[in-house]
């Protein structure tokens, strides 16, 4: 197990999963995006220190769990937060390539920034409108 990940210094994008979890296996603090006409997954290495690879769709036509990517000038935001319940516990939000910590992991570092917890609030209020 390694140290609790703070940030990612890189955005990779490649064609294929398998590419991508290469790709974050080889450079663990690169988050890796697959993309053929459209963004279609990310992959990183759990930032908890675990080790896991993540692999989160960002493709709505194919799941309806999905995530929303923000990406500008290599920097990523995914909404909403990443919450491993079934496995290492993890639940992280990521901006701007920053890991920003909710629960055990919070307790000990940094909280989430108020204009964060402002877009992720008004994410889930327009997610909630648009199951109705």
């Amino acid at each position: 197990m390694s140290a609790i990940r703070l940030h990612y210094r890189d955005v990779a994008t490649v064609e294929h999963v398998t590419a991508a979890q290469e790709t974050v296996t080889r450079h663990p603090d690169t988050i890796a995006l697959v993309h053929r006409g459209h963004y279609r997954n990310a992959a990183l290495v759990c930032p908890c220190g675990c080790g896991d690879v993540l692999v989160l769709n960002l493709d709505r036509n194919v799941d309806t769990t999905f995530w929303n990517l923000r990406l500008h000038e290599s920097r990523l935001t995914l909404m909403p937060s990443v919450w491993r319940r079934d496995s290492c516990g993890a639940h992280f939000v990521l901006e701007e390539n920053r890991v920003w910590w909710y629960g055990a992991q919070a307790d000990t570092l940094e909280t989430l920034p108020s204009n964060v917890e402002r877009t992720l609030r008004a994410w889930w209020r327009r997610f909630r409108r648009k199951k109705r």
